[in-house]
């Protein structure tokens, strides 16, 4: 309370006067100066009061909030990452497998549709190779450059008692990788391939298809013959016809046994 009543005792002397009998003074008007602390009790205060800590809990519960949020957030970033990169990594096995699948496929293809599988030439000391020994890779293709020297006939028998063909040029890119491996010997000779030309039409292959790109040194032969790949410093300008009963070193070729998808 602001204002206090304080009460002193005053005793008289032993004259005539009992010990019991003091007299009670009340001092009025007495104040102290107020008190700086807070005190709770005072109704302005107990109103605020409640009021302060209902906001610091909400401060504090916002805070908790917002840090659980973030956590969540955070923990369904990840749990998004690692399923995508699951999803990423089964995608990659399935294309691997898929990939295993074709190549599979394709040897198989190539040795089912062989009269005789040369086994000791694909795969000696039981490890196989795309190609039978001394044949170079190219694309998907094996391609022997024969050293002997035979008629276009012989040479086309020659290719298919080994399972394979007189070549067959289909792309630019393989026409320069034969024009590149074929070397000038006795006279500017050339290498026998699997296409035959006739005056006034279009040649073709020996599998029957039609010869659609010509690579030819001086334009269009004027006579029927059968197609030899020279030795040209023009990659794109080796081929010739000449008599095919007149003997030449020629090329093989044969699908790879293993291909690479």
């Amino acid at each position: 309370m602001d204002d206090e009543l304080l009460y002193e005792t005053i005793v008289f002397g032993t004259n005539n006067v009992s010990p019991c009998d003091s007299i009670i003074v009340i001092k009025d008007e007495i104040k102290k100066e107020p008190r700086e602390t807070l005190d709770l009790t005072t109704s302005a205060n107990r109103s605020q009061y409640p009021a302060n800590r209902t906001q610091l809990l909400a401060l504090i519960a916002s805070v908790f909030l917002g840090l659980l949020s973030l956590l969540l957030l955070s923990t369904i970033i990840h749990l998004l990452l690692h399923s995508r990169g699951a999803q990423s990594e089964l995608v990659r096995r399935v294309e691997d497998l898929k990939r295993e699948r074709d190549a599979l496929n394709w040897t198989l293809n190539v040795i089912t549709a062989m009269e005789v599988f040369q086994v000791e030439e694909y795969c000696p000391q039981k490890v196989c190779k795309p190609c039978q020994k001394g044949w170079v890779s190219f694309g998907s293709s094996c391609y022997l450059f024969s050293y002997e020297w035979k008629s276009w006939s012989g040479s086309r028998d020659y290719c298919r008692q080994r399972q394979a063909q007189l070549v067959i040029i289909q792309t630019q890119e393989e026409q320069e990788f034969i024009a590149n491996r074929t070397v000038s010997y006795h006279d500017n000779r050339g290498y026998w391939t699997g296409g035959t030309w006739q005056t006034g039409s279009r040649g073709t292959w020996d599998d029957g298809s039609e010869i659609t790109t010509t690579y030819w040194v001086d334009g269009s032969p004027t006579s029927s013959g059968c197609i030899n790949s020279l030795k040209k410093t023009d990659l794109l300008a080796s081929w010739r016809s000449f008599s095919c009963f007149v003997n030449h070193r020629f090329i093989c070729e044969s699908p790879v046994l293993m291909k690479a998808f």
